[in-house]
């Protein structure tokens, strides 16, 4: 098994997080309707000021993410959150893995 995370910066708490738009929405979506059974334990955590969200996953396995990487509908939402992202001015940090 493994642990994702996601962090996110944003420069004000009136700027909208990616997953907050329809594109977010229908990602979430997509990936929940084609992977759900390979995820567990999704937490969402915001800081108290509202600027920072951070997004962790535990997947089955490496293997089974990289699985979802290499989807080209997962790569187009990836694309669309990078643009939704840098228009508005949100940090995006690397992606984390870790085993457990």
């Amino acid at each position: 098994m493994i642990r994702v995370s996601l962090t996110f910066i944003r420069p004000n708490p009136g700027v909208a997080w990616w997953f907050q738009t329809p594109d977010g929405a229908s990602y979430a979506d997509y990936r929940m309707r084609t992977y759900a059974s390979k995820v567990s334990n999704p937490a969402h955590a915001v800081s108290s000021d509202g600027l920072t969200w951070t997004y962790d996953v535990t997947w089955t396995s490496r293997a089974d993410w990289n699985a979802m990487m290499a989807d080209p509908n997962i790569q187009s939402y990836i694309m669309a959150r990078k643009a939704y992202n840098a228009q508005n001015n949100i940090t995006e940090i690397p992606v984390q893995i870790t085993d457990i």
